[in-house]
């Protein structure tokens, strides 16, 4: 790629590309008008932002850990107005919010846009919430796409881990980075799941929000318990 055609432009690109892309522009050496702007930091300011304060009334009033607050504050974005508990239950989070005027909105952050030429950087499997913003882009300025070929032979990391539960672990925190960075949940894919790990991918996954579906059934009398006491019976 060539680092020149990003001048006089806003760039958008996945957060773990920002790095990589501002250490290409230093190679260049020369003064470039490149403004870079993360996924994270577009839909903070396009959307919404929120504090320490956010999370803890959330805390506070829903009962629930630090941790949990800030995976239902991070789903709001994605929050749409059809029938479902779960959804109902994440609107009624943003109304709270809104009203005790605990997010932030940056209404100049739109208008920033108009007029500018906007790239894309290798944001083809970006998931539909953000096309769905950048749609709104293309209104008010030239909105175009870069994507460079991804090559996905050479080494490959294998990892190692002490039992299925770090293991999952492992796997549902590389989702959420998938996640973070734009990436579909639709093009997210694992296969060949032992039927030992799906109690522990289900209970994994829903601790990090992560919608997968999974057939687990159990009985009394296969549980862990039953079975010990039938071995010293």
């Amino acid at each position: 790629m060539n680092i020149l055609d990003f001048n006089n432009s806003i760039v958008i690109l996945q957060d773990s590309m920002k790095d990589r892309f501002l250490k290409m522009m230093n190679d260049e050496g020369k003064l470039l008008n490149i403004k870079v702007i993360t996924l994270s930091e577009f839909k903070k300011k396009y959307f919404f932002d929120y504090d320490n304060k956010a999370v803890h009334h959330v805390v506070k009033k829903y009962g629930v850990i630090p941790s949990v607050a800030k995976i239902y504050l991070e789903n709001l974005y994605y929050v749409v107005p059809f029938v479902n508990k779960k959804v109902d239950f994440l609107i009624d989070i943003l109304n709270d919010l809104k009203f005790n005027n605990l997010l932030t909105f940056n209404p100049l952050f739109k208008e920033f846009f108009n007029g500018k030429k906007v790239i894309l950087y290798n944001l083809c499997f970006v998931d539909k919430f953000y096309n769905k913003a950048f749609d709104e882009l293309r209104d008010k300025c030239e909105v175009i796409s870069y994507d460079e070929e991804v090559n996905i032979s050479g080494k490959k990391n294998v990892y190692r881990a002490k039992n299925s539960e770090e293991e999952v672990l492992f796997v549902a925190e590389k989702i959420s980075k998938l996640l973070l960075d734009g990436v579909s949940i639709n093009n997210i894919k694992i296969y060949n799941i032992p039927s030992s790990y799906i109690f522990v991918v289900n209970k994994i996954f829903k601790l990090f929000n992560i919608c997968i579906d999974l057939p687990y059934s159990s009985s009394l009398s296969g549980s862990l318990i039953v079975n010990k006491f039938k071995e010293l019976y």
